[in-house]
């Protein structure tokens, strides 16, 4: 999270135990730009999930893709060393992180303050589908510095 922070980006956690359907949502709803993914967790194939809801996928360059039901999504990160269509895998990633001048990313970081929208997390859905809850970096810290004062947390912790 911290990482996406710093670059601007917004973290949007996905709950692990979503089919196919809640993904579906999430994706739609959120506006994702990239995602990032495992093979699987459990029992749920997050892989076969993204190339059922994603079948252009299968023929489509790296960061050039054309979703019609998706169109804010462009690139796709698969976590691990394993080569997958139409995505980047952790080694392809920090290949291109080195290809980009450093005065670009200072840039950005001279432009974030703690009213970012740092990270989008979605609540359970008991009234229907889950809703996304947009949290800024100070709401995160401030939670976090909250519960070490609940827990009477000192320096020395």
């Amino acid at each position: 999270m911290f990482a996406t922070a710093k670059i601007g980006a917004v973290l949007v956690t996905v709950n692990t135990a979503y089919k196919s359907h809640e993904v579906e949502y999430l994706l739609k709803q959120s506006n994702v730009k990239t995602l990032a993914l495992i093979y699987s967790f459990q029992d749920v194939d997050y892989l076969r999930i993204i190339y059922d809801l994603l079948p252009e996928l299968k023929n489509s360059e790296r960061e050039r893709l054309k979703s019609k039901y998706f169109p804010c999504l462009k690139s796709l990160i698969y976590i691990g060393q394993e080569k997958h269509r139409g995505m980047y895998n952790s080694n392809e990633l920090m290949l291109l992180g080195s290809h980009y001048p450093n005065d670009e990313l200072r840039k950005i970081l001279a432009s974030l303050n703690g009213d970012n929208i740092i990270n989008m997390q979605y609540t359970s859905g008991t009234t229907g589908f889950p809703k996304g809850v947009m949290l800024t970096n100070k709401n995160i810290l401030n939670n976090g510095l909250s519960i070490g004062e609940r827990q009477k947390f000192t320096q020395n912790d």
